[in-house]
């Protein structure tokens, strides 16, 4: 048996869990930097309006699949549609491509990266927290302007650990609707990251804010989370398992 690793991340939402690994690789597609010809920028706006009215779609169909219940999802959702139809980013991705005449794709990730950067500074947790919906945004974008598939059905096993560098809202959402999770666990966010946000709401154990330790985690590893104490155990011991079965068993006789 392989040893035991731990990791201490932030206790996003609190609960014990264990199960095995469930790895998403979301990796940030690769972006195409094309300098256009005069006479093909107007073809590009329309393809960069295209793909917005795409995901406008999109997110309309992820509310529908996710109906009455899914009401803080739906939320977080609609927050990004507003995003999506934000005038200032619209203008700004359209004066990119007629100006510096560069395709929709480069022009999208430079004007989120700048709008990113805008939220580092500022004081509030929540609000600093709120770039990566823009980067979520922007993602899907790039990703619908290069015909990769979005908002794909995820088969995740029961009661598996789902690991991730970090988990888009519309992902978290699907997820949880599956009803196989037992926990999440992502390098990325803080209390406000809608992943945190996601499983409090459906009283799923997370931990976040853990680093690099997704990279070194495999599909199958068994995993045991504590989102109480932010604890990640990678293979624990038979101890240890013991340990958390016996305080998942008593969390069940209370509910």
């Amino acid at each position: 048996m392989s040893a035991t690793v731990s990791f201490q991340g932030i206790g996003a939402s609190p609960g014990v869990a264990v199960g095995q690994a469930y790895v998403i690789d979301a990796r940030k597609v690769r972006t195409p930097k094309i300098k256009l010809n005069p006479s093909d920028v107007e073809s590009e706006v329309l393809r960069f309006k295209t793909a917005i009215d795409l995901s406008d779609r999109q997110f309309d169909d992820l509310k529908q699949k996710l109906g009455a219940e899914g009401e803080e999802h739906n939320l977080i959702l609609e927050a990004h549609r507003l995003m999506l139809h934000d005038p200032m980013f619209i203008v700004e991705v359209t004066r990119l491509i007629k100006e510096d005449r560069i395709n929709a794709e480069w022009a999208v990730r430079r004007v989120g990266k700048r709008l990113r950067h805008q939220f580092d500074n500022l004081d509030d947790e929540y609000f600093r927290e709120r770039k990566s919906d823009i980067e979520f945004v922007a993602d899907r974008l790039v990703r619908n302007l290069m015909g990769e598939v979005v908002d794909q059905e995820l088969e995740v096993p029961p009661n598996a650990i789902v690991c991730a560098h970090d988990i888009s809202p519309a992902d978290a959402a699907m997820l949880v609707r599956s009803g196989s999770v037992g926990a999440f666990v992502t390098d990325l966010g803080g209390h406000t990251r809608h992943t945190a946000i996601v499983a409090r709401a459906r009283e799923v154990p997370a931990v976040v804010g853990l680093g690099k330790a997704c990279e070194s985690i495999r599909n199958g590893d068994v995993i045991a989370v504590d989102g109480k104490r932010g604890l990640v155990l990678v293979n624990p011991s038979d101890e240890q398992l013991a340990l958390f079965r016996e305080t998942m068993r008593r969390q069940q006789q209370s509910e």
